[in-house]
């Protein structure tokens, strides 16, 4: 009976998410890790995979935060103190240069809403390009903050990733300061307790803070998240996996580790080139770029081309060193000939490791979902 319930709203739940078709899904892979239980070094890894449980949770938590702000702004009364969560869309120029760089790959996605980039993401089916697309696009977006309705200019305050009118964060008081404020405001609007106290200026200074705040505590998060996995592969060595170009430079490569969802920017000055014959093109006005460089093999003797350019699978060596100036350990990476022999990879390496006496802990920034935004 329980499992029948389950599944009956979660066909509901699917329902409901269609009526809002063009919610624009941003999220990221996330690690978790194990480590050992005394000296919490990590010793493996894996990618924290979704069950349907999950979606239906988060599914329903979406809709709640949805339904209290809509309840709140209706509320003549209230709606001057509303605490609303809002994403403004990216700026024109960013996500337009991004697509135009997207479809120098024969990707061909329109920009001109959230929905229609969740269509065009959600029709790709292989999973690696669907993370790159992804990864692309959550950088050209900008970041959502707390508002206190009122005074936002034009009353603009719709969520341009959710492609929703009103949004709210509600469903987290015990950790989240926002949450708290929209509770106390949805109970004035039943009359279960007095409305906020605070001015509408006062009020938007608070969510101010908690934008900066939120910002602190997910950076924090990341930089932790690197950490970990700099430490890991610190105890490992030296290790190779497959990356995704997406961006390319006169003097380096920025990658995408595509199955743990990490970006690293790539040299080329320490590798051994024939460095004359190295050249950087600009192919158009949309970002687009090459960089062909040949590299010395000395058995036998000859020079090997490679053109490199967005969107291309390159494998790297990935290794963690520490950073002198900026006194923290940091992942690195180097491209490796094209023709040298694979390594196993971070994530095969990992899943074969026996691991004496572990502790998992789990590296998210967030339970709510779009928790970014």
């Amino acid at each position: 009976d329980i499992t029948r319930t389950v599944l009956q709203l979660y066909k509901i739940s699917k329902a409901l998410r269609s009526k809002r078709a063009g919610a624009l899904t941003l999220n990221q892979p996330k690690l978790q890790y194990q480590m050992k239980a005394d000296t919490k070094i990590p010793l493996s890894f894996s990618i924290y995979q979704q069950k349907d449980s999950n979606r239906l949770v988060e599914e329903y938590m979406l809709l709640a935060n949805m339904q209290v702000a809509r309840k709140l702004c209706l509320t003549d009364r209230i709606f001057e103190k509303v605490i609303l969560r809002r994403h403004p869309p990216p700026n024109a120029s960013t996500i337009q240069n991004t697509l135009k760089l997207i479809k120098s790959s024969g990707i061909d996605i329109e920009g001109s809403s959230s929905g229609e980039i969740s269509k065009a993401i959600q029709k790709i089916k292989d999973d690696s390009t669907q993370k790159l697309l992804i990864h692309l696009l959550a950088k050209s977006m900008q970041l959502a903050i707390y508002c206190c309705a009122s005074c936002v200019p034009n009353n603009d305050y719709s969520h341009y990733a959710l492609n929703v009118e009103y949004y709210t964060h509600f469903t987290s008081p015990i950790r989240r300061y926002p949450d708290i404020l929209v509770h106390r405001l949805l109970g004035a609007t039943l009359d279960y307790n007095e409305n906020l106290y605070q001015t509408p200026r006062t009020l938007e200074q608070i969510a101010q803070l908690c934008n900066e705040k939120k910002l602190n505590a997910k950076t924090c998060s990341e930089r932790s998240a690197e950490l970990y996995l700099a430490v890991l592969i610190k105890e490992y060595g030296t290790i190779s996996d497959e990356a995704v170009i997406v961006g390319v430079k006169d003097e380096s490569l920025d990658v995408y580790l595509f199955r743990i969802g990490v970006p690293v920017r790539v040299g080329i000055n320490n590798l051994p080139l024939d460095h004359p014959r190295t050249s950087f093109q600009k192919l158009s006005p949309n970002q687009s770029a090459e960089l062909t460089i040949y590299w010395k093999n000395n058995d036998p003797p000859q020079i090997v081309k490679q053109v490199l350019k967005s969107f291309d699978i390159v494998n790297v060596d990935i290794m963690s060193e520490f950073d002198i100036n900026m006194k923290k350990l940091k992942l690195t990476a180097q491209l490796r000939h094209p023709n040298a022999e694979k390594l196993a990879t971070l994530a095969k390496l990992c899943s074969s490791t026996m691991l004496d006496n572990p502790i998992s802990i789990q590296q998210r920034q967030d339970f709510d979902p779009y928790s970014e935004y």
